[in-house]
C-alpha cells in the first residue's frame, strides 16, 4: 500500500533480526520496526499508505530521527512533522494532509507573522502552529476559515486597533464604534428605538423633539442657554 523503499520491509512482515543487523540496504534510519509478534498491525513505516516522493514519510509514521537528519530526499519542509510531542495533532506542518501545493498553506494554518514578511516561498514557518497557548483555538489569525484575500480581515476578526485607522477595507462606519463624545454606541439611523441621541424616537431633524418630551413653554422663550437646537426641555 505504499512505495517503499527497497531494502524496506513491511513491519508486520519483517524477521526475528534485529534491526541492526539488516544490513546497510536496510538501515534503522528508514523507519522499520524492532522486532514485535507477526500478526501486529504497526503503521510506522516510512511514506505508509502515503503516496508522497520517497523517502518522505507522513507525520503520523515518521520515524525519530530528527528531520533534519534524513538527507536531500526528504528536508523537513516536505511535510513531514518538526520534533514536537508525540501527542501533537498531526496535521501542524505546512501542506499535510491537504491537496493544496507544497509551498501554499491551508488558511487555518497561517503563521503569526505578517504576511508582507513571509517572503515569495513563505519559508520554514509556513503553516506550522505558532508557539501559543496550547488551549487557544486554531483559527486565530486574520482570514481563517475565510476565503478573502490575505490582506483582509474577516469582519469577526477583527483586531483591537481603532476602526478609523484599519485603512479603506474597513472604514469606522461598517458597524465599529465612532469617536464620538456624547456617550452614544454604533452608529444608528435617526429614529431608531434608543434613548441616546437627540431626535430620539423621531425621524425628525435633529433640532427637533419627540411630540411627548415637548415642554409648556413657547420654544422661541427659552433663552440664551438653552437654545432650540439642543432639545432641552423647557423648565
Amino acid at each position: 500500500m505504499a512505495p517503499r523503499h527497497q531494502g524496506t520491509v513491511a513491519p508486520w512482515h519483517h524477521g526475528t533480526k534485529a534491526p541492526r543487523h539488516r544490513g546497510a540496504m536496510a538501515p534503522r534510519h528508514l523507519g522499520a520496526m524492532a522486532p514485535r509478534r507477526r500478526g501486529a498491525m504497526a503503521l510506522c513505516h516510512t511514506g505508509t499508505m502515503a503516496p508522497r516522493q520517497l523517502g518522505t514519510q507522513a507525520p503520523w509514521h515518521h520515524s525519530t530521527v530528527a528531520p533534519w537528519h534524513r538527507g536531500t530526499q526528504a528536508p523537513w519542509h516536505t511535510g513531514t512533522m518538526e520534533p514536537w510531542h508525540h501527542s501533537t495533532v498531526a496535521h501542524k506542518h505546512r501542506g499535510t494532509m491537504a491537496p493544496w501545493h507544497t509551498g501554499t498553506v491551508a488558511p487555518w494554518h497561517r503563521v503569526t507573522q505578517a504576511p508582507w514578511h513571509q517572503g515569495s516561498l513563505a519559508h520554514r514557518l509556513c503553516g506550522t502552529i505558532a508557539p501559543w497557548h496550547h488551549g487557544t483555538v486554531a483559527h486565530r489569525h486574520r482570514g481563517t476559515m475565510a476565503p478573502w484575500h490575505t490582506g483582509t480581515v474577516a469582519p469577526w476578526h477583527r483586531g483591537t486597533q481603532a476602526p478609523w485607522h484599519q485603512g479603506s477595507l474597513a472604514p469606522w462606519r461598517h458597524g465599529t464604534k465612532a469617536p464620538r463624545d456624547r456617550g452614544t454606541m454604533a452608529p444608528r439611523k435617526q429614529g431608531t428605538a434608543a434613548p441616546w441621541h437627540r431626535g430620539t424616537m423621531a425621524p425628525r431633524h435633529r433640532g427637533t423633539m419627540a411630540p411627548w418630551h415637548r415642554g409648556t413653554m413657547a420654544q422661541g422663550h427659552r433663552g440664551t442657554k438653552a437654545p432650540r437646537h439642543q432639545c432641552t426641555v423647557a423648565p
